[in-house]
């Protein structure tokens, strides 16, 4: 019997001495790392979680799992750069961690399942990602093998965790379901939505482009140098800025154009040789009305055909007229080459018309700074003299829709009345006896129907407009001012308008309280869902891992791209909690995603 405590010991001894053999390996090992730089934060014993939420570790394979589950229902891209646009993975990381802050709001509010319930959800069939709850089995009877090998083959899970995770969803959805049944939908709430979508007005505008008038004003010198003198200070920053447009220039010419088209193929006939005849003559007049002093762009704007200059009065830029050229006909730049500056060629026969040409300035190397802030003066004085000159157009417009005149005898209308004849761009404005090209001459245009919070179609968010449509005497040709856009001036009227009726309201208040009824509880589940992850962040309950966080939400890079490119925006847990999948789901109603 004396021996027996000497013999029980034995196996104490033994299992000391592997323990504190294993101490020293692990810190030989923990000192090994910290030597050639590893992070102690990567060294674990474990599986090493991206977060913890009250005290509940969410680690890789719960990420894996929720982006498999996700696949299930819908079609994620598999291009990563689309990935990191939509977030993908930060929606499947909040996704998590709602269903376990949705479960710690289940145990305070004293609710409970069991394993068994999840089980029965899923003999019967049903399986519940991002909320929802969806059908996997379809019509086929459950089979445990084929759920076996194949359901959680694809979905990556042992049973068991599936299981759990079932529980968990099955719990929060019945902590969704409590906090949907306390919002209340009021008559007034379903009244608004009806006649936000039933009350829908259509506009007839014309609109005046402040870039498009600035086309018609040639700035002169005087213009000029008192724009450099009272704004040196703004186009100095503006020069530094832009320097590079001004250093290093290889030769340039500043050319301006006048253009008549001629016919087209043959012309045997009389009919075409009649044409080409009146072309030529055309020109060869133009040629001899700047020859005879008149301004070339006074000309040009009322007689050129060539769409994208004449409104500007033939200027067609700064050219390179070495190597393949300005690009515009060859015959064109062969003649610009020979002119001196301010000279005008002889009629050019090119391809596809007639044309004069004219030298207006020539640069190259780098710009002197005075020269180059005279540029730079020149455009702005042009978009300054653009903006007014919209707005004195449209004022006159509109004084004249005051005074009797229909919006489609002052405006092409080709969209609206089908009719052509004179309109307010064959008017004389400010000594320009005609404006050119037709195509780009103020029309009216027709917005459609739309809602009255809604953008207005084709001119984008003008409450202002908007408010005074709906105020308006409908019949009147013409709402009582001009409106200011971003890039012009606009002058409107109604074309129609569509109101809601008690009848109405009532023939679709099943309807309206069924989506407003969705909506509503979608917002107010996903603030209050949202309020309580930022709420147990801010205890110090729900805690994330910082550098496996930032690790597998760092995307791959982009082919021929050395470095990958971290998420859009810095990734904060809690972000997306309450969306459930929203990005995603968005994606899928655009056409990127879905199945």
């Amino acid at each position: 019997m004396a021996d027996a405590p000497e013999q029980s010991q034995a196996p104490k001894k033994t299992s000391m001495y592997q323990l504190g053999v294993w101490v020293i390996l692990i810190l030989v090992g923990l000192s090994f790392g910290m030597m050639f730089g590893l992070d102690p934060q990567n060294i674990t014993m474990g599986p090493q979680s991206l977060a913890r939420v009250y005290g509940t570790p969410i680690v890789r394979e719960d990420f894996t799992y929720q982006l498999s589950a996700v696949t299930r229902i819908m079609r994620v891209p598999a291009d990563e750069r689309m990935q990191q646009m939509i977030g993908l993975r930060e929606e499947v990381l909040d996704a998590t961690v709602e269903r376990l802050v949705l479960n710690e709001a289940a145990d305070d509010l004293g609710l409970h399942n069991e394993a068994r319930d999840a089980e029965q959800l899923t003999t019967d069939g049903h399986f519940i990602v991002l909320g929802d709850t969806v059908s996997w089995l379809g019509d086929r009877s459950f089979n445990y093998e084929v759920f076996q090998r194949n359901w959680l083959g694809t979905l990556k899970v042992s049973e068991p965790k599936y299981i759990e995770v079932q529980r968990q969803e099955a719990l929060a959805r019945t902590v969704r379901d409590l906090v949907a049944a306390s919002t209340v939908v009021s008559d007034a709430e379903l009244r608004q939505q009806y006649d936000a979508s039933s009350n829908k007005i259509s506009l007839r505008y014309v609109k005046f482009s402040n870039s498009g008038f600035a086309q018609l004003h040639d700035a002169t010198e005087a213009e000029i140098e008192g724009y450099v003198a009272a704004n040196r200070d703004a186009l100095e920053q503006t020069y530094e800025r832009q320097i590079a447009r001004f250093t290093k220039l290889p030769a340039q010419r500043r050319l301006r154009i006048i253009k008549v088209n001629t016919p087209v193929g043959a012309q045997a006939d009389a009919a075409s040789r009649a044409a080409a005849a009146a072309a030529r003559q055309r020109i060869e007049d133009a040629r001899r009305r700047i020859t005879g002093g008149e301004d070339f762009r006074r000309v040009a704007r009322e007689l050129s055909e060539d769409a994208s200059t004449a409104r500007s009065g033939g200027d067609f830029g700064w050219a390179s007229l070495q190597g393949t050229g300005s690009g515009l006909d060859p015959s064109v730049d062969q003649a610009a080459k020979d002119l001196s500056v301010g000279a005008v060629s002889e009629v050019i026969d090119g391809e596809d018309g007639l044309y004069l040409v004219q030298v207006a300035d020539e640069r190259e190397g780098d710009i002197d700074k005075e020269i180059a802030l005279k540029s730079l003066a020149e455009n702005e004085v042009a978009r300054t003299q653009g903006v007014a000159l919209a707005k004195q157009a449209a004022e006159e417009a509109l004084l004249s829709l005051k005074n009797g005149k229909k919006m489609s005898a002052l405006f092409k209308s080709p969209d609206v009345l089908d009719k052509g004849g004179a309109g307010i761009e064959d008017l004389p404005m400010a000594g320009i006896t005609s404006i050119a090209p037709p195509d780009d001459k103020p029309q009216i245009k027709i917005t459609g129907l739309f809602a009255r919070d809604a953008t207005v179609p084709g001119l984008g968010a003008l409450p202002e407009l908007t408010a005074a449509a709906w105020e308006s005497d409908a019949t009147a040709e013409a709402l009582e001012q001009v409106f200011e856009t971003s890039d012009g001036v606009v002058i409107a009227g109604v074309e129609r308008r569509e109101t809601g009726s008690d009848e109405g309201f009532a023939e679709q208040r099943a309807s309206l309280y069924e989506q407003a009824q969705l909506g509503k509880h979608r917002r107010v589940g996903a603030t209050w869902a949202k309020r309580r992850c930022l709420d147990a962040r801010g205890r110090g309950e729900l805690v994330p891992n910082e550098a496996p966080i930032r690790a597998l939400l760092t995307y791959a890079s982009a082919p021929g791209e050395d470095e990958p490119v971290p998420s859009l925006r810095p990734y904060q847990i809690c972000d997306r909690v309450g969306g459930r999948g929203a990005m995603l789901r968005l994606g899928a109603l655009q056409g990127g995603l879905g199945r």
